[in-house]
């Protein structure tokens, strides 16, 4: 269908290679879409969340932090696992936690960390 070939031209430059571009993260104002890209590439850890941006250089996951910061007020950073760069939400795992929380499938809820009352 030609929406997904929009979606791909999105996210992946004429070679097939991951990118970020600017003037997507621009469309993407929702939790909704946070959440769509937690069930898929995201996990929880001890204390924090990690997704999985290995497939981005660096410098795109540098714009994807700026953007969380910038569109939904949620601290990440940069964090090095073996070889691979990921992006890693621990100050802000509350507050991301419920932002995506009515939005995620149910069935991928044991992602999420359990919030302490």
């Amino acid at each position: 269908h030609p929406i997904f070939r929009e979606f791909r031209n999105m996210f992946y430059n004429n070679d097939g290679k991951k990118i970020v571009r600017s003037k997507s993260l621009k469309k993407i104002t929702h939790p909704l879409a946070l959440a769509i890209w937690f069930g898929d590439d995201g996990s929880k850890e001890k204390y924090s969340y990690r997704i999985a941006t290995a497939a981005y250089s660096v410098t795109d996951i540098k714009k994807l932090i700026k953007w969380l910061k910038n569109r939904f007020k949620i601290n990440s950073y940069l964090h090095k696992h073996g070889k691979y760069w990921y992006l890693s939400i621990r100050e802000d795992r509350w507050k991301f936690t419920k932002l995506i929380d009515p939005y995620l499938h149910k069935g991928l809820h044991y992602k999420l960390l359990k919030i302490k009352l």
